[in-house]
């Protein structure tokens, strides 16, 4: 039975790394072969926010997320947690590098939000790690735990809170936008009156005028 169990390991991670390579490769062909005069919807809207030279820069998001999924599940906390931190921050770094390398969006305040994010994810993976090692130290103290559990959960909830509140600002300033577009398109297919109509209203008003 245990003979099985490499070759098992094998199959799942040859599984992960194929299904992997397929969607990648299906994304970067869907970029690749589109038509630039009519863009499919969905290629569209995954790549309007980058440079065209970045177009296919949701590979990286994409390999970014299913590093991290497969750290967590090869590299679990209960086996291995200083590993797995280190796996992380390697993900988290590399990332960062690419970030700042290539610029992919098209507005810098994107570009400098996930840079900035990402940041911060370094800063909590590393606060993690001290954790750990405060834990495994034989020379352990309470307070220095519970002082970088309460940063911890305060930078995250922060950053949760800080995303929030520029979601729902963005939100709002995209339906105050429409609105304003949708009076604007009004207003242009109002019907202006006739040359005619004009001209009879200043007569109309006259004749009132002198019957008065």
């Amino acid at each position: 039975m245990s003979s099985h169990v490499p070759l098992r390991v094998a199959a799942v991670l040859g599984a992960i790394v194929g299904f992997s390579a397929l969607s990648v490769c299906s994304w970067i062909y869907a970029v690749r072969t589109r038509s630039p005069k009519e863009t499919r919807p969905h290629v569209a809207y995954l790549i309007q926010a980058y440079r065209p030279e970045c177009a296919i820069w949701e590979v990286e998001r994409l390999m970014r997320k299913v590093l991290l999924a497969l750290v967590a599940t090869v590299l679990p906390v209960t086996l291995s947690p200083a590993l797995q931190m280190e796996a992380v921050t390697l993900v988290l770094i590399a990332s960062l590098v690419a970030h700042l390398y290539f610029w992919p969006y098209e507005a810098d305040d994107w570009n400098r939000a996930e840079i900035g994010l990402l940041i911060v994810s370094l800063t909590i993976t590393g606060m993690t790690t001290c954790l750990i090692a405060n834990d495994l130290h034989w020379a352990k103290s309470a307070l220095t735990q519970r002082l970088l559990v309460f940063l911890i959960c305060a930078i995250a909830g922060g950053i949760c809170i800080a995303m929030m509140v520029a979601f729902a600002m963005a939100y709002l300033a995209e339906r105050r936008q429409r609105a304003e577009a949708k009076k604007a398109e009004e207003s242009a297919a109002r019907p202006l009156p006739s040359t005619g109509e004009a001209a009879a209203e200043p007569r109309a008003d006259a004749t009132r005028t002198l019957d008065d």
